[in-house]
């Protein structure tokens, strides 16, 4: 997911992210665009079920990315 150029979002907060979210990773692109990737492992032969639950999981963890860090004032 592309956010576009962010002048708020810093290498350490990055880098915080990063730490405390293993498998979704923020980094800032060429151009200086903040992209953020989950690794979702998705095996041959999954069924809707497990689709629902890793979608519901990315959700989380984009509303987790837009309030973080949790101390921000």
């Amino acid at each position: 997911m592309d956010f576009g150029p962010q002048s708020t979002i810093d290498l350490n907060c990055m880098n915080a992210w990063n730490r405390d979210f293993r498998f979704a990773r923020l980094f800032r692109d060429e151009s200086e665009r903040i992209v953020f990737i989950w690794h979702v492992p998705l095996y041959s032969g999954v069924d809707s079920g497990y689709l629902r639950v890793a979608a519901t999981q990315f959700a989380s963890l984009l509303k987790d990315l837009l309030q973080y860090p949790p101390d921000k004032k």
